[in-house]
């Protein structure tokens, strides 16, 4: 049998199942205690924290819950863009900033 490793449990790991399905023996590595990633939940007193950029990545589902309320969101949120979406950060302190181009794609500063 053919081994894989996923580096990450986020939404890229879902490669892992389709891995699996495929006949791999898969190993997933994730450094937090929880998968999830960026679209992991942080739970605390009694609220839900999204840890992720959904709103700007997702904005359509969004909008399809306000219209399914009868509303449109842009009468009640202004979403403006930002550059850049968002600036990560290693271990180190080195600043890594994303942003999102027009056409969905992701471009790192000083990489692509």
């Amino acid at each position: 049998m053919v081994s894989a490793i996923v580096i990450g449990a986020g939404l890229g790991g879902t490669a892992a199942a389709r891995l699996a399905r495929q006949g791999f023996r898969v190993t997933v590595f994730e450094k937090c205690p929880v998968p999830g990633g960026r679209a992991a939940v942080i739970q605390r007193d009694g609220y839900r924290f999204d840890t992720g950029p959904t709103l700007f990545l997702m904005s359509e589902v969004f909008a399809g819950t306000y219209a399914a309320l009868g509303e449109q969101m842009h009468q009640h949120l202004e979403l403006k863009r930002l550059d850049p979406t968002y600036v990560r950060r290693s271990p180190a302190g080195t600043a890594v900033p994303f942003t999102w181009l027009r056409d969905c794609s992701l471009k790192i500063s000083g990489v692509l």
